[in-house]
């Protein structure tokens, strides 16, 4: 089963979509796409350490996928990741939103923003690193909300990198998001004590970086450096 089986609705669509919509309807379906379009051209780029290509970035994000699927993780589910930047930490969220709704969160915010924020999300997991200092893991164990541990990969292997965790529910064997399920939930505090949430559908998230790259004159198929 390929990533586009895992991601994709089975009947979204209609016959009158044109391939390209189809395609860039999901992040699933984009990194399926430049798998098999561009296997070897990089897609990941790190400082001191070999690119990863399209082909493999594609691999480890299905990896990376069918694990969350084993863990109980649903297309519906809202997991927040608190990581600190880096290629690793970008390979995660990619991961995370291609099987759910990815909340991207500061593993520097305090305990008390991190509860509030928590509290308000409904979260299934949380996505953090063992060897972190971040309160994050302690207000989710408080909040009862499982821990799932990225450990990056070694320095020689930017794809290398797991999920460990353990299970929230029964293994998740069908039920794919779609082009229309949140990809990335955005806080934003604004000016009111309550965190605003804005959501991304796995459209949005496409067209955006499709129409980015229209704008910045960039090439068909960039590098993308972290």
């Amino acid at each position: 089963m390929e990533l586009s089986d895992v991601t994709h609705g089975a009947g979204e669509g209609s016959a009158s979509l044109s391939a390209e919509t189809k395609v860039f309807a999901h992040v699933g379906g984009l990194l399926d796409f430049y798998a098999r379009r561009t296997p070897t051209a990089p897609a990941l780029l790190a400082p001191g350490r070999p690119p990863l290509s399209y082909g493999a970035l594609g691999a480890r994000t299905e990896h990376l996928v069918r694990t969350l699927r084993g863990l109980g993780i649903a297309p519906a589910d809202r997991i927040a990741v608190a990581l600190p930047r880096g290629a690793d930490s970008a390979l995660a969220l990619i991961a995370v939103a291609s099987a759910c709704a990815c909340i991207p969160v500061n593993p520097d915010l305090t305990a008390d923003e991190l509860q509030r924020y928590f509290s308000e999300l409904k979260l299934t997991a949380l996505v953090t690193r063992a060897d972190m200092n971040s309160a994050s893991r302690d207000v989710a164990k408080a909040l009862d909300i499982a821990v799932i541990d990225f450990v990056p990969g070694p320095e020689t292997d930017l794809g290398g990198c797991e999920f460990i965790g353990p299970a929230v529910g029964p293994a998740c064997a069908s039920g794919a998001a779609r082009g229309d399920d949140d990809a990335f939930i955005l806080l934003t505090s604004g000016t009111a004590a309550r965190p605003k949430m804005v959501p991304l559908t796995h459209r949005n998230v496409c067209l955006s970086a499709t129409n980015a790259g229209r704008v910045l004159s960039l090439p068909r198929w960039p590098r993308a450096p972290a």
